[in-house]
């Protein structure tokens, strides 16, 4: 039964005239000593056995033995001699259990029985049950797991609205927020509890602080069992915002130039690395040109750095000359930035001729930085004046032009050819060339060294489209500029 001698020693069955009496005691004593144990529980018992007619009342219930023994689940073994009597007593508790008694017919053979019990391994058997279960927890879900933004201005704050929803059925509390890029604001301080089927709202802030797409991982941590923390991404293009202008009042004398400074509203940082800007300005085609041999400068009146492509056109509906800059700068050239408080980032240069007018505006039509992610407004507009009544038919007041001077066409308009008559007071090398509003030269009438004096040239208008041409006298002491109109014959 155990390996205690001593508890074995304390097994004391009340004493009887037969193993009748004896046994229930011994039964009993044994039960009650191996329920103190774990593990296997082994009971044998070996008697003679014997018959008595009727029980003694003073003996242990049968059938509580029996249930005890069922209790404690202790497996009995019950051996007799052959030619022993049947023990009533014994009989009835081993049917109870289920156990039948094994005979001897030589007590030689009780060793190896006893052997064969304690060898003999406990099967093991494996019950399955289908179980139902019922989480009562919280759970989370968010409503958008991703927001795209747009775009957002650089250094300028975006918030965006999530709601967070409590799916479970025990309250949710939101704990924190992870994200090193957002600020995140609700109706109440974290944490922020919801109630099962309920929602709340968060707010979720960031500010870009650097020029194109941008990617923010936000976790939110709750106190659910089933989802302790969702993780949604913010997304967008951070751009920027930027005014170009031009201004101011010029006053110029004819043949003369202009300088034209624009400047951004705000500083343009180099780390934007912007490499190309397109502009487009629409002035009075009489009066202006672009300087060709150096349209654009920095603020101290040099060449911008780069490559500058210039385009003329002429807006008839608006009877104006449109030029458009591309500025361009390579990968191994300073980007396009801002100089000075006014923020200069380039002037432009013009060339000043004797228009039809003596006054006109000068307008920035659009700007853009094509490739980067700033926009640009356009903002304001310039005003050329020249200066008072120069012009006179054979001179000009301006002393520094007083050299010559270049009378009108005649006709005019014009249709196949006209006559331009010039002056000039000293034997000198002249030019007189045609050009049309592109500032492109399309026919020399006169070139050469010419005396002092009177002269008269042709200008042959045939095959060239209608529209307005400038015609100028070009010599080492200056230039003198005239408009002429060519019309198709018969218009």
């Amino acid at each position: 039964m155990t390996e205690s001698r001593t508890d074995l020693a304390g097994v004391h069955p009340s004493a009887g005239n037969s193993d009748t009496t004896a046994l229930p005691h011994g039964i009993a004593a044994a039960i009650d000593t191996l329920r103190q144990y774990d593990g296997i529980r082994r009971l044998v018992i070996v008697t003679a056995g014997s018959r008595i007619d009727g029980a003694d009342s003073t003996l242990p219930h049968i059938a509580g033995l029996a249930e005890r023994a069922m209790e404690y689940d202790i497996h009995i073994s019950a051996f007799s001699p052959m030619n022993s009597l049947s023990a009533d007593t014994l009989d009835s508790f081993l049917d109870m259990i289920g156990v039948e008694r094994i005979l001897l017919t030589d007590l030689d053979m009780l060793p190896p029985h006893i052997d064969a019990i304690n060898a003999v391994r406990i099967a093991v058997e494996t019950y399955g049950w289908q179980i139902s279960w019922r989480s009562i927890t919280s759970d989370m879900a968010v409503v958008p797991e991703h927001i795209d933004v747009g775009k957002s201005a650089v250094g300028r704050q975006q918030c965006s609205n999530i709601t967070v929803y409590n799916t479970g059925e025990a309250q949710l509390q939101i704990t924190r927020v992870r994200s090193d890029d957002v600020t995140v604001f609700s109706p109440t301080p974290l944490p922020l509890s919801v109630a099962a089927g309920d929602s709340a709202m968060l707010q979720l802030c960031q500010t870009p602080e650097v020029l194109g797409p941008w990617n923010i991982d936000v976790t939110i941590d709750g106190n659910s069992c089933v989802r302790p923390s969702i993780t949604l991404t913010l997304g967008g293009v951070a751009t920027d915002g930027r005014t170009l202008s031009l201004d101011g009042v010029f006053v110029a004398r004819p043949q003369g130039s202009i300088v034209i400074p624009l400047h951004l509203e705000k500083e343009l940082p180099s780390d934007y690395d912007i490499r190309e800007l397109t502009m487009r300005i629409a002035y009075e085609a009489s009066l202006l040109y672009p300087d060709m041999d150096l349209p654009v400068t920095d603020a101290d009146g040099n060449r911008l750095p780069g490559v500058t492509t210039v385009t003329q056109e002429f807006d008839t509906g608006e009877d104006m000359a449109v030029t458009t800059y591309t500025i361009t700068r390579q990968a191994d050239e300073t980007p396009l930035t801002t100089s000075g408080e006014q923020h200069h980032i380039l002037s432009l240069r013009m060339q000043v001729y004797l228009g039809r007018v003596l006054r006109g505006d000068i307008h920035l039509r659009s700007a853009t930085f094509p490739g980067s992610d700033v926009a640009l407004d356009v903002d304001g507009s310039a005003i050329l004046r020249l200066d008072s009544m120069l012009w006179l038919e054979q001179r000009l007041v301006d002393a520094t032009a007083l050299w010559g001077s270049l009378g009108k066409n005649a006709p005019n308009p014009t249709t196949d050819r006209c006559r331009v008559p010039y002056t000039i007071d000293s034997e000198m090398q002249v030019r007189l060339a045609l050009y049309d509003l592109h500032g492109r030269v399309v026919r020399v009438a006169d070139e050469g060294i010419q005396p002092a004096g009177i002269h008269e040239v042709t200008l042959e208008m045939n095959g060239l489209p209608p529209g307005i041409y400038i015609y100028r006298l070009e010599t080492p002491r200056g230039k003198l500029s005239r408009i002429l109109v060519h019309r198709q014959e018969g218009s």
